[in-house]
């Protein structure tokens, strides 16, 4: 088994609530990437997005227990 897939006994860190503020050129797909999370996820903690609809300057919640990628 590789070491990445071994249960060390530790438990997942507690989510993290992260407020994302929506740049220019930003997608959900891109945002759910970059938090390591899905787009179905994204939809969930904010109810107000519909469809793909995001706009410059939206605040967005995000749950995440990893650093996002880029910033390791």
């Amino acid at each position: 088994v590789p070491a990445s897939t071994r249960f060390d006994g530790a438990l997942p860190a507690e989510p993290t609530r992260v407020l994302y503020r929506v740049k220019k050129g930003d997608t959900l797909y891109g945002i759910a990437r970059t938090f390591r999370t899905s787009v179905d996820d994204l939809r969930s903690w904010n109810a107000r997005i519909t469809g793909s609809r995001i706009g410059v300057g939206d605040r967005l919640v995000v749950y995440t227990t990893r650093p996002p990628v880029g910033t390791q």
